[in-house]
């Protein structure tokens, strides 16, 4: 965007600094530069450089992993990241306070502290 004088848009300027910070957004705004695989690694803008051959695996490792867990949970957490980002404090405490009684209440829940009592791994089932 800098090369041709514009400002960054879809949020860019919004959402890259919340993830790695002021100054390394505003250094990759200002200079156009671009960031390798290694760098984006290391700022944590990625989560792990794999080789290419492992990549579809590898992600349907992941997803598999996913699918074994507590949904419930999972779709509360990301939406109190994103409410995070856009109210105060006091806010999103008690939309926490929210999301947190629907996971405690749940049968995920439940299964999760007899699992973990029980040492063995949780079957959860999204309820």
């Amino acid at each position: 965007f800098v090369g041709i004088g514009l400002c960054p848009d879809t949020g860019g300027v919004y959402m890259l600094p919340r993830m790695i910070g002021t100054h390394r957004a505003f250094d990759m705004f200002v200079t156009g530069r671009p960031v390798d695989a290694k760098e984006a690694f290391q700022i944590g803008l990625i989560k792990e450089i794999t080789a290419k051959e492992d990549l579809l695996p590898k992600t349907m490792a992941f997803a598999k992993k996913l699918t074994k867990g507590p949904a419930l949970a999972y779709r509360n957490m990301k939406k109190l990241m994103f409410e995070s980002m856009y109210k105060d404090f006091e806010t999103f405490m008690a939309a926490e306070e929210i999301y947190l009684g629907q996971c405690s209440s749940s049968e995920d829940f439940k299964e999760g502290i007899t699992a973990f009592l029980e040492k063995r791994p949780a079957d959860f089932k999204g309820k």
